[in-house]
């Protein structure tokens, strides 16, 4: 009977862990994912969008670390920015970036192989910096 009990407390926790959301953890903060892997969904990023959940973000990633260039053309909702190295470091990070809907659009740049948008205001509220882990669960 006990070892019965054992597998299926052991199952339960294979199948939280198995459909465990992609998310990405900073600080006591977790944002389920939507990622843009694709150039096609690097440069839709959160374009057109009306509204972000509070606790989702779009994780940019790219095939290496580089100095990444952004910008925020046909992006409704202001977002927090931050690009994040290899090692799952915050290098960069762009506070309340505006939307832009007409040209010319400020660009942000960040060496990362990550970039992460999150909802404007989202990172002072967490206490999120520079130099801050990420870590990425996928």
């Amino acid at each position: 009977m006990k070892a019965v009990f054992f597998l299926s407390i052991l199952f339960l926790v294979f199948l939280l862990v198995a459909c465990e959301q992609p998310s990405v953890r900073i600080n006591d903060h977790t944002f389920a994912l939507e990622f843009a892997k694709t150039p096609e969904e690097w440069e839709r990023g959160l374009q057109h969008r009306t509204f972000l959940s509070s606790d989702k973000g779009m994780l940019f990633v790219f095939p290496f670390e580089k100095q990444q260039l952004f910008w925020m053309k046909d992006t409704l909702i202001p977002l927090d920015m931050m690009f994040i190295s290899n090692n799952g470091t915050i290098t960069a990070l762009y506070e309340n970036v505006p939307p832009c809907v007409t040209e010319p659009c400020s660009t942000y740049a960040g060496m990362g192989k990550y970039v992460l948008e999150v909802n404007a205001g989202t990172a002072n509220a967490q206490g999120i910096k520079v130099g801050d882990l990420v870590e990425i669960r996928i």
